[in-house]
């Protein structure tokens, strides 16, 4: 999809109570933003957008997902490789009230209310978190749901994860060190506990490298550094997470 998305919310709730999300777009290379109207009929008010490649998860207030897109590796979640051209409710998760949605290139991850955790699509380098290499449905992830995940972030082929103990996870492709285990290694499905000098706020993953922001306000950063990504001031590969001194002062 060459096009970003921006959801906004009124900062008052309307008198007759429903939540209402204006969605904007800005396609190509123009720089004026357009009204979605499209996003108007989804029913339960939007509470996040997540984009791939080719496809779109739409969560809602009520905890429905809906997607659409090109069905790659069945990254749209319904079924085989039928491409979906409007949003439309993933069937496996119906009756499961989703809290957060993220998706990677072809593949797609969702957190439910109670923790489980589902993902499908492409899992070549164990992105999804599941043995399998493609799921064209959502399955349950036993290996990654024991960690009570509340905030994920895809990468190409690698994972990242806030869990409720405020701790990251990875799970994924390591050719460039982007899990953060302090060397390089193969791909692994099974989620790794980091080694992070403070407790973790947000985590944020890119085509293969990876940053979080730790409780204490700091960043740190890992993996490909080829155009200076991590922001520590060169151009070379980390293997393990390390603090940007530049962002140092930034915190509380």
């Amino acid at each position: 999809l060459d096009r970003t998305y921006v959801a906004w919310e009124p900062p008052l709730a309307p008198k007759d109570g429903q939540q209402r999300c204006s969605v904007w777009m800005f396609e190509g290379n123009s720089g004026e933003p357009v009204e979605c109207r499209e996003f108007e009929s989804v029913e339960g008010g939007i509470k996040e957008i997540a984009i791939g490649e080719k496809h779109m998860l739409v969560l809602t207030h009520d905890g429905n997902v809906l997607s659409r897109g090109i069905a790659s590796y069945g990254c749209v979640g319904h079924g085989g490789a039928r491409d979906v051209s409007e949003l439309s409710p993933i069937p496996a998760l119906r009756g499961k009230r989703m809290k957060f949605v993220a998706a990677g290139p072809h593949y797609s991850v969702a957190v439910a209310e109670g923790g489980d955790v589902y993902s499908w699509g492409q899992a070549f380098q164990g992105e999804t978190g599941l043995f399998s290499c493609v799921d064209s449905v959502p399955r349950f992830s036993p290996a990654i749901t024991p960690f009570r995940v509340v905030e994920v972030s895809c990468g190409h082929g690698h994972v990242l994860a806030r869990t409720e103990s405020l701790q990251c996870i990875a799970w994924g492709e390591n050719t460039c060190g982007q899990l953060g285990l302090g060397q390089k290694s193969k791909p692994t499905y099974k989620p790794q506990v980091l080694d992070i000098p403070s407790q973790v706020a947000a985590v944020s993953a890119g085509w293969a490298h990876s940053v979080v922001v730790g409780a204490d306000g700091k960043a740190y950063a890992w993996g490909l550094n080829s155009h200076g990504q991590l922001g520590l001031g060169d151009s070379a590969t980390r293997l393990a997470p390390e603090l940007v001194e530049s962002l140092a002062g930034a915190g509380p």
